[in-house]
């Protein structure tokens, strides 16, 4: 037996024995050998086939022999024979290829836990050992893989070595020479050495990374770690990622967890991201690997996961790292979001952040698109930011198809929070330029969405999370989540119908809904009611529920719903049978086929008729939704016609008795019912005949001579094929509505009780049925004056044109009359009404008054969009109008129907302005209705989306109406006709006002509406824009050949403002129809803002061009005519025109040194009228330029991370300084010259508002100043540089134009305070300056701050021309010695402030050494003469200010001398106050002093 098997076996049964002789005579057996025969029993025995446990049983039988007394003697034989031991394990791994093996593993493991028993001294013999194995090439690579286990000695040692206090032994190139350096030095040395082997292997990279947490490392060499860790990540396979990151996170709970995270965010962020897609786009043949990447992806937002729940200060480091804008959000980062949001500790504050940065990310883009003040170069940042985040936030959608289940529910809980958040905005932002720009609502619908079809898990939570809101938010928050239920239903109809259930769950609370959701909710599924008839009859049955409900609101959602339902099941029959028409072959025409299909009935309408009949037994609101819906029902199936007209013949025979005899056909008392003094309306007689005449229009015609009323122009035509006999309650309603027709033409008002004779009075019960009665009147004389209108359109030629015109003429006569009879006789002494305006009508103001009538502005009229326009054309072109004297009118209309033929420009004047009123109505109308923005075809329709084709028609009839000097636009009314109609205006106003100042307000109605639906261009035309494109593309050869949407929408506004827009302001103003020209301004700076600079500022230039050689004294138009000349002029160029305003307007307001005068010489508009608007104006100006400002410094701000080595490493910034610089610059002019604007502005005699608003914007202007100057000054970590020559000539300017005359203006208010306290208003208005004038010098002293901390980084003095501030609060006069120090203090600070004027000076004549001891003797002596002087003084004024808004303390007013004796005690706690504040001054003023 050889003598190692002797040993190892002799050390087992020792350790079975534990007996002392045998120990000892088995360490002395071991110590007998020589050392080179003991270390060549390890060569032997690592030939063997078991070479790592033959290895193993001999290191350990060695250690158990040789251990305790190399523990007692670090010099000891013993000692030195184990270290040889471990030196040649170590180098067996490299010769004898023994490393596969796991028992040489434990070998290792066993030989690192007795490393305490090897002499410290000594350890580097085994760390260089390591090192010299890792600088072999074929270190740890391919099948020498594990050669990497050896490092499983390295921290220990290291670790050993660090702390030890004596020196070590360090090897050197000959084994038998060594050296002695200090542990540290070593260790330094054997890390730098390890720094040095770059690129390590993929194992020996895991192995080391997992070898940083039990390594000495300083803060320094981790971070160098770290940097070359994450370059090798580079070269390594996505495979190996999860464990490195695991290893980590790890290291990182241990310490340095900022910069391991930073690390890891950054490489997963963009390293890997371009990794993942280069490997990706090679090729069919790489979407393993690709997959592969995704996975190893989500594998890692577990691992962190897991290590956020161990130790949650990882969570909130990441929720640091991003919320101070280390990083872009990427994919990765808002993919670990949505795992942290898992954890319910993080769960709200993620979710927070990721809505911020979402939001944010829209409002900057929103708020820099139409902006002409920011650079391009930060808009196209912007842009790209919206566009980052969108593919960032798809990406990670379409990722988690690849195993990321642990992430849904917080992306489907995100998807709902961005609607939400966009539904919530919209209630706050009114002002929206557009509302189909992308926004976080469109955003969040793509998540849902997307979610709903990568993942099979997340649909039922889409579809419970859907019910759940829709049933509890507003209707403003519910609708966006409806649509995208909708759009669900539209795009996967068989998998929403395995939800069924949940949408009965909703259908359950449908009667609860509001109104318009509750129609958005049933518009949404209704496509379903036809793949499920199982949820079609439980749908009726909640119908049929809400129905007799006790709530109106749940009988309205039913007849909605019930419409709805109707129209669904019709629609798609119809669809089916196009399909089966276009399959079929060899068969009968498509008409006989259409014919056949439109005689059947559908079925469900038979089944569900009795409830719309009991819907005519309802409220007024639910007959007028009835019959809304009637005439929808019909538009999709007209034969539903039969079954409508039975409803409504027996119900309108309840109101219709006809006699020969009798002149009132229509019982409109019946219609009303009298309840506790109130008059309510019980049937809405105008909405049943308005829906009668719809219903027979749609009808066919029986044949040519019949006297029956054309189609209105609707969007399709009736078929021959629907030629079918006439049903009884048809005919019977046809001629009931003739005869109401000739009745209501022919008669007169005393046939309808009507009359002069009636009372209209508000404040009697008869009154209010008369008004109540009249307004049904006016509503079916429209509908009258439509049916004509429409007649006149189809025969306009013929015997019966001549009749039709008579009629016209006869209706819109007893309309006008009707409407000035209750005008004139509702206005009495106890009913006070405000005069009757030119464009709002008479039974308007009575019910706007009364309070009885709705609003006749906001209600869609009965006359069509289509045959207003006809009517507005008939009143400009029919040059003359024959009526016969034998007209069958009655005797009492006698005199009118002469009157019509003496004047037919008058009755063509009452037809265009009838027709403008209308359009007006209408357009106002679609604007308010809630319901207009679905998107449901027909509802659209019969709610007024055909508003769109009324803007090119009323901008032609404005310029017609501007232009032409004839026709009926430039008629003018006799005196007496004017007096009447106008109520009380002066004889030279010329009829014509009243009309092109409507056609203005529709004008700007229509602009608005289409602004906010983004349909500009389809509003007003595309003829010209497309022949403008041809031209461009044929100079462009070469280039591409569609243009953009953003450049075809520039050349269209720029024509319509070009050729249309400016035309209409120039004539405006020759004809001095200033409120006219008021109202077109709006359009002109809406456009204008839509156009590229150079074209913006050909508009301007005309604008200013206006104002120096016009002389206005109509502040409207001034103020308009101002606002475009600033607004479209590009910047600098707007400032530059505000300044020269402002220079023009310091002379005409005066200052204390200065006479006003009369007239500006350059600018005729500034003159003494409208002064005060146009400063009032430039102000305004001045603060939306400041508010650009501030957003333009949020973004501006340096993202903190930037000092860090990692994220500039790993993170390839984007071309950001260049930009920065560049708005820097560019805000740092527009600053300036805005000082220069307000220093003309405070030497002016501003009294009253104009002053208060030039305060505000004075306190906004220093809080820009200071963020901007708090923006030049470095953070910590950087270097400081010395701000741009542009900053310093903003701080100079400031400071000498600016702040120094700002204090005397104060003083001055103050003053006028104590001279006029007694006036009228003087109360509130000092309220208001005691809270401006202190916030004001706080932030005038803000902003000095940092001009002072800047000067004393920078070595600059921006405090040259500073002046100390005088203006405060309170002002304490003492006699006592404590009043010597403050003074002193004071002027200290005064020094600091402004340091050493002389020294400057003294720059030419010296060196700097010189300089600075004239400073310090300058400074002693002003110290010293200073003091002196207050010594004299007796009473030494010291002014401090009080910060109100960093202090919630209230305003104290010192009382007078005069008080009462009771307030004693007030004044002694006030002056306690002051006291305290004072100390605190003085406190502050040492420091800067110092």
């Amino acid at each position: 037996m050889a003598f190692d098997d002797e040993i190892v076996e002799e050390s087992k049964a020792m350790a079975y024995s534990q007996g002392t002789g045998l120990n000892q005579r088995l360490i002395d057996m071991v110590l007998s050998k020589p050392d080179h025969l003991l270390l060549q029993a390890l060569e032997s025995r690592s030939r063997k086939p078991a070479a790592g446990q033959a290895l193993l049983e001999y290191s350990r039988a060695l250690f158990v022999l040789l251990g305790p007394s190399a523990r007692r003697s670090d010099s000891s034989r013993s000692a030195a024979l184990l270290l040889r031991l471990v030196i040649k394990l170590l180098n067996l791994v490299q010769d004898v290829r023994v490393s596969a093996d796991r028992k040489f593993t434990e070998c290792l493991e066993f030989a690192l836990q007795e490393l305490d028993a090897l002499p410290r001294k000594s350890l580097p013999h085994i760390v260089e050992s390591i090192l010299h194995q890792m600088e072999r090439p074929n270190f740890a690579f391919g099948s020498d893989a594990d050669d990497a286990q050896t490092l499983l000695l390295l921290p220990r040692c290291l670790s050993l070595i660090a702390a030890s206090s004596q020196h070590v032994e360090v090897p050197g190139s000959d084994e038998n020479v060594t050296s002695d350096l200090a542990g540290s030095e070593y260790l330094n040395r054997a890390l730098k050495r390890m720094l040095s082997l770059t690129p390590w292997s993929k194992p020996a990279l895991l192995k080391i990374t997992s070898m940083l947490r039990e390594m000495p490392l300083s803060e320094s060499y981790l971070l160098e770690f770290l940097n070359a860790i994450f370059t090798q990540m580079q070269n390594v396979e996505p495979i190996e990622y999860p464990a490195i990151v695991y290893q980590l996170l790890l290291l990182a709970s241990k310490g340095s967890m900022r910069n391991i995270l930073l690390g890891i965010l950054a490489f997963f962020s963009h390293s890997f991201s371009v990794s993942s897609e280069v490997s990706k786009s090679k090729g069919p043949g790489k979407k393993s690997s690709a997959e592969s990447c995704r996975q190893v992806e989500g594998t890692i937002l577990l691992h962190i996961n897991f290590a956020v729940k161990q130790n949650p200060a990882l969570g909130q480091e990441i929720l640091n790292l991003v919320r101070s804008r280390c990083f872009p959000l990427t994919s990765f980062i808002f993919s670990v979001f949505l795992s942290l949001a898992r954890i319910q500790r993080f769960e709200e504050i993620a979710m927070n952040l990721l809505k911020a940065a979402a939001t944010k990310a829209y409002q900057d883009w929103k708020l820099s698109r139409y902006s002409s003040s920011l650079p391009s170069g930060l808009k196209k940042q912007c842009l790209e930011d919206v566009t980052t985040l969108e593919q960032a936030i798809m990406k990670t959608v379409q990722n988690t198809a690849f195993g990321w289940d642990h992430v849904i529910p917080s992306l489907v809980n995100f998807g709902f929070t961005m609607i939400e958040t966009a539904a919530e905005a919209s209630l706050c932002d009114h002002a929206a330029k557009s509302s189909q720009l992308p926004s976080c609502k469109d955003l969040g619908a793509k998540i849902l969405r997307t979610t709903f079809e990568v993942h099979e898990l997340a649909r039922d939570e889409i579809i419970e999370q859907s019910k759940c809101r829709i049933i509890g938010l507003k209707p403003e928050q519910s609708l966006p989540i409806i649509r995208m239920v909708g759009q669900l239903v539209q795009d996967y109809p068989r998998i929403m119908l395995e939800h069924v259930s949940r949408l009965k769950e909703c259908l359950d609370y449908y009667a609860f809904l509001h109104p318009t959701s509750a129609s958005s909710l049933f518009g949404s599924i209704g496509p379903l009611f036809q793949l499920s008839s199982d949820l079609q009859g439980y749908a009726v049955l909640v119908l049929r529920k809400a129905m007799f409900g006790k709530e109106a609101t749940a009988r309205i959602n039913a007849l909605q719903g019930l419409v709805n339902l109707l129209i669904a099941e019709r629609a798609s029959k119809a669809q089916n049978d196009l399909d089966s028409l276009l399959n079929s072959s060899n068969e009968a025409s498509c008409s006989q086929q259409e014919h056949s299909y439109f005689r059947k009935t559908p079925s469900l309408l038979h089944e569900l008729k009795g409830l719309l009949r009991r819907c005519l037994s309802q409220q007024a609101k639910i007959r007028e939704l009835l019959y809304k819906g009637l005439i929808k029902l019909v538009l999709v199936d007209p034969t539903a016609a039969d079954i409508a007209f039975n409803l409504l013949w027996p119900h309108f025979c309840r109101y219709y008795k006809f006699a020969e005899n009798s002149n009132i056909l229509l019982d409109l008392g019946g219609c009303l019912r009298i309840q506790s003094n109130s008059v309510l309306v019980e049937e809405p007689l105008d909405h049943l005949i308005f829906s009668i005449h719809n219903l027979l229009t749609l009808q066919p015609q029986e044949e040519e001579g019949h006297n029956t009323f054309s189609e209105p122009v609707f969007d399709f035509s009736l078929s021959q094929d629907l030629e079918v006999g006439r049903m009884p309650a048809a005919s019977s309603l046809r001629d009931a509505f003739l005869n109401v027709r000739k009745k209501f033409i022919h008669g007169s008002l005393s046939d309808l009780s009507m009359d002069k004779s009636q009372d209209f009075s508000a404040e009697t019960l008869e009154g209010r049925i008369n008004l109540e009665k009249a307004h049904m009147y006016l509503g079916i004389y429209e509908i009258l004056v439509d049916s004509i209108v429409s007649e006149l359109a189809k025969h306009p030629s013929g015997s019966s044109k001549g009749e039709a015109e008579k009629d016209l003429l006869c209706c819109i006569s007893m309309y006008y009359t009707l409407e000035e009879t209750v005008q004139k006789h509702a206005s009495s002494p106890g009913n006070r009404l405000r005069p009757l305006e030119s464009s709002i009508s008479a039974s308007l103001s009575v019910k706007l008054q009364s309070g009885f009538m709705q609003n006749f502005e906001t209600k869609m009229p009965f006359l069509s969009a289509a045959n207003s326009l006809y009517l507005l054309q008939y009143a400009q072109n029919s040059e003359g109008l024959e009526i016969s004297r034998n007209t069958h009118v009655p005797t009492s209309q006698r005199n009118d129907q002469e009157s019509v033929q003496k004047d037919i420009m008058g009755y063509r004047y009452r037809i265009a302005l009838l027709a403008t009123r209308t359009c007006l109505r209408r357009v106002k109308g679609a604007a308010s209705a809630s319901v207009a923005q679905c998107e449901d075809p027909w509802e659209l329709k019969e709610l007024g989306g055909d508003w769109k084709i009324l803007g090119k028609p009323i901008l032609e009839a404005l310029s017609a109406a501007v232009t032409t000097s004839s026709g009926v636009f430039s008629w003018s009314v006799e005196r007496k006709e004017r007096v009447k109609q106008g109520r009380g205006k002066k004889p030279t106003e010329e009829g014509r006002e009243g009309l092109v100042l409507m056609l203005v307000k529709c004008l700007d109605e229509i602009w608005r509406l289409a602004q906010r639906k983004n349909c500009i261009i389809e509003v007003f035309g595309q003829a010209s824009t497309n022949h403008q494109e041809k031209d461009l593309m044929e100079e462009n050869e070469g280039g591409c050949n569609n243009l953009t949407e953003a450049t075809s929408e520039q050349m269209f506004s720029q024509e319509l403002l070009s050729k249309k827009i400016q035309p209409l302001l120039e004539q405006l103003l020759r004809r001095s129809q200033f409120r006219e020209f008021e109202v077109l301004s709006g359009i002109t700076l809406g456009l204008g803002s839509r156009l590229h600079s150079l074209q913006m500022k050909a508009f301007g230039l005309w604008a200013e061009a206006n104002c120096k050689t016009l002389k206005l004294t109509f502040n409207g138009a001034v103020k308009a005519l101002m606002k475009i000349a600033v607004c479209l002029l590009p910047p600098p160029d707007d400032l530059v025109l505000a300044h020269a305003l402002s220079q023009e307007l310091l002379k005409v307001i005066g200052t204390d040194e200065q006479e006003p005068i009369e007239i500006s010489g350059t600018y005729h508009v500034i003159n003494a009228s409208t002064k005060n608007c146009i400063a009032g104006s430039l102000l305004q100006h001045v603060e939306s330029i400041l508010t650009n400002a501030d957003w333009l410094i949020s973004k501006l701000k340096l993202p903190p991370s930037a000092k860090s080595d990692l994220s500039t490493d790993l993170l390839t910034q984007p071309h950001f300084e260049v930009s920065r610089m560049e708005s820097e610059v560019a805000l740092h002019k527009r600053l300036e010259i805005l000082v220069l604007v307000l220093s003309n502005f405070v030497q002016m005699n501003l009294t009253g508002a104009v002053a208060e608003q030039f305060l505000r914007v004075s306190v906004r202007l220093y809080k820009c100043l200071a963020a901007t100057t708090k923006l030049c000054i470095a953070p910590k970590g950087y270097k400081q540089t010395v701000p741009s020559d542009k900053f310093q000539m903003l701080a100079e300017v400031t400071c000498k134009k600016l702040t120094a005359p700002l204090y005397n203006f104060m003083a001055v208010m103050q003053r006028d305070q104590q001279e006029n306290c007694q006036t009228k208003g003087a109360v509130n208005k000092i309220k208001r300056e005691v809270r401006t004038i202190p916030n004001l010098v706080f932030h005038v002293e803000d902003y000095e701050r940092y001009l002072i901390q800047l000067s004393r980084l920078t070595k600059v003095n921006f405090l040259r021309h500073a002046k100390r501030s005088t203006a405060r609060d309170f002002k304490i006069l003492d006699n006592g010695k404590k009043c010597k120090q403050p003074a002193a203090n004071e002027n200290m600070r005064e020094e600091a402030a402004e340091p050493d004027a002389a020294a400057e000076d003294s720059e030419r004549e010296g060196s700097r050494e010189e300089q600075e001891s004239e400073e310090e003797q300058n400074g002693s002596q002003g110290d010293v003469n200073v003091q002196d002087e207050d010594e004299e003084e007796e009473a030494p004024s010291i002014r401090f200010r009080r910060p109100m808004e960093k202090r919630g303390r209230k305003t104290v007013v010192r009382d007078s001398d005069d008080e009462a004796e009771g307030n004693k005690r007030q004044h002694v706690d006030l002056w306690l106050l002051m006291w305290v504040e004072y100390e605190e001054v003085l406190q502050v003023e040492e420091f800067y002093g110092s």
